[in-house]
């Protein structure tokens, strides 16, 4: 007794005629009445009274009732089951921002093809004022930047402190003998006011409006800064900071990813690159891997989160608000 066997017997049962079973299934009426005779064989029972129309036996009411559940199990079990391997073969769509390079993005990558060989993924960059429309397209997105309401943040990270990192030689040239007292001050009060004499290195959204988190650096602060830079590139903004050319602002983790080496950033003797971590009031930076409003996750997606998870388990712990 199989599910081909079973399904003809059925289409039998609801025609209640071997030749009108036989049209709507596309086959000889001479094999169909062979598959019902070796069902009734395995059954040990007729399934059929050989009226005109054909009446079902208290046997053949059993197999008919249970039939249909099992039958639609079965389909169930395919669609799920076809709905998984397509899937699992799909190549997995990560979106990040035009704006930055995501500096621990090779190492997610690596350990998620350990756990799912299978799967490609392909990494898109994507306008971040654009994300609306473009969410859709991927399986996920990737951003240190602030979300409109159409996407659906899934995991987000507190990249606090948010830092102002620049070459002590650039201090020195510009507060000369006072920059260890105004340092000390710094330190303490994390008030960006007193760097607003050195030039900035700014980042640009694609209608050149600086970023939220940069913008409310400024306004904590209460001044406008003079900039020595202005694009749309992090990587460029962060090598400019290593060349000594201004102030750059990012979450402490971005720019001890970028800039630093290890756990601790990159020094030289006589011009150390410094990094304060700055007082930011009514925004806080946060790290975000998000999806579609609407968008339901797959088993590729859910490996994807986990295996991100713990890579940054080191940082802020996670908040999920999916």
């Amino acid at each position: 007794m199989n599910i081909h066997s079973i399904r003809n017997f059925v289409a039998i049962a609801q025609e209640r005629s071997i030749s009108g079973a036989a049209r709507k299934l596309f086959v000889s009426q001479q094999s169909l009445s062979e598959q019902l005779k070796k069902l009734e064989e395995e059954a040990g029972s007729p399934l059929f009274y050989r009226d005109v129309p054909l009446r079902l036996t208290p046997a053949g009411e059993v197999l008919f009732r249970d039939a249909g559940v099992l039958l639609q199990n079965y389909d169930t079990m395919l669609t799920d089951l076809k709905a998984v391997t397509t899937a699992s073969r799909a190549p997995l769509t990560l979106g990040i921002s035009t704006y930055s390079h995501l500096p621990f993005l090779s190492e997610l990558l690596s350990r998620f093809q350990r756990v799912c060989p299978d799967t490609a993924v392909r990494v898109v960059r994507r306008p971040h004022a654009q994300i609306s429309r473009c969410i859709q397209d991927m399986d996920l997105y990737l951003s240190y930047f602030p979300l409109p309401r159409e996407v659906k943040p899934i995991i987000t990270i507190d990249m606090t402190p948010f830092c102002a990192c620049f070459r002590e030689q650039l201090a020195l040239a510009r507060y000369g003998k006072n920059w260890e007292a105004r340092r000390r001050r710094l330190e303490e009060t994390r008030d960006l006011s007193l760097l607003k004499e050195l030039p900035f290195i700014l980042l640009l959204d694609g209608e050149g409006q600086l970023t939220i988190d940069n913008r409310a650096c400024f306004d904590t602060a209460g001044f406008t800064p003079k900039a020595a830079f202005s694009s749309e590139n992090c990587e460029l903004n962060a090598a400019l900071c290593r060349s000594g050319s201004g102030v750059f602002l990012a979450p402490r983790d971005y720019l001890q990813r970028t800039l630093g080496q290890g756990s601790d950033f990159s020094r030289e003797q006589n011009n150390p690159l410094l990094v304060f971590p700055i007082r930011l009031v009514g925004v806080t930076p946060q790290l975000s891997l998000c999806c579609g409003r609407s968008q339901k996750l797959t088993e590729p997606q859910q490996v994807f989160l986990s295996v991100f998870r713990e890579l940054l388990s080191g940082e802020e712990a996670a908040t999920h608000s999916a």
